[in-house]
């Protein structure tokens, strides 16, 4: 299930086992999960620098990008300079960054590191073996583990730098986006400076 439905045919199955929940997560709708099926919810959480989130956001959407998505239009930010452009960007992300923050501050709710991820093979596997051991406690032996370990392997990029990754951006244009950042307005900046500290990037 992916909610919103920002985009068409993205919504399946909200009573599946396990979801998916794009832009809306926070903590009460893990408790609303729990209230429904009146079990353990296991929830994780992908969490990344708000500052580079807003620079990222801005170059996809700048080249057009999910053309259908209404919370970045791309009509609108491939007008926008990097300035102006970083700015439109920050405001429309700020709520889900606030929701991000909010999740890490529940201990009920895992924080997978976006950068780690992609930092090593090596960072990789430790963020991986974190999320096994909070979804899966106690319920696997070592070699499931590991096997389930390896399976992840194939979305590690760098142990498969041919990988289309599907997601990406010049790393020039986001250099420049979060440079830009520098000269939003104020009150904003202030804002995303709070939640970088809320989430650990200090």
């Amino acid at each position: 299930m992916v909610y919103p439905c920002s985009l068409l045919n993205t919504c399946f199955n909200p009573d599946a086992p396990v979801l998916q929940v794009t832009d809306m997560f926070d903590p009460s709708y893990a408790q609303k999960e729990r209230e429904k099926h009146q079990k353990p919810v296991f929830a994780s959480i992908a969490v990344r620098d708000p500052l580079m989130m807003v620079a990222s956001a801005y170059c996809y959407h700048h080249e057009g990008q999910e053309p259908l998505n209404t919370n970045f239009p791309s009509k609108v930010i491939k007008q926008l300079g990097f300035e102006e452009g970083t700015n439109f960007t920050a405001q429309r992300m700020l709520p889900f960054i606030h929701k991000m923050a909010d999740s890490i501050e529940d201990p009920s709710i895992h924080a997978i590191s976006f950068e780690r991820l992609v930092e090593s093979s090596e960072s990789f596997d430790q963020e991986v073996k974190k999320l096994i051991d909070f979804m899966f406690p106690k319920l696997l032996s070592s070699s499931q583990r590991q096997a389930v370990l390896e399976a992840t392997w194939s979305y590690d990029q760098r142990r498969n730098p041919n990988i289309d990754p599907g997601h990406t951006n010049s790393k020039d244009c986001e250099q420049t986006a979060l440079k830009a950042t520098d000269k939003m307005d104020p009150v904003l900046l202030r804002s995303l400076h709070e939640l970088r500290e809320r989430l650990g990037y200090h």
